[in-house]
């Protein structure tokens, strides 16, 4: 599948569109998520789950890779999308 975006200039680029499949997310991960839809910190989701503040950001990160975005409000989006977070 394609995608087209407009150029300033007037020419339009296209670029390939990759579908993304809710259940490469770890289980960890999803949970991770699920957290920071409470608007939990990194911090309080690692105290919640036992580990680190840094491996919640790790695991977040694999997250946005798997879910094809660079934010938490769109990791979201994306995780709601695929059924993974009412």
């Amino acid at each position: 599948m394609y995608d087209s975006i407009p150029d300033p200039r007037g020419s339009i680029h296209r670029f390939a569109t990759v579908e993304w499949n809710p259940a490469e997310l770890t289980a960890r991960e999803v949970q991770v998520i699920r957290y920071l839809t409470t608007g939990m910190t990194a911090f309080a989701i690692g105290s919640r789950l036992g580990i680190s503040a840094s491996t919640v950001r790790k695991h977040l990160e694999h997250a946005y890779g798997k879910l094809q975005c660079h934010d938490k409000v769109s990791a979201i989006n994306r995780a709601r999308e695929g059924g993974l977070i009412p």
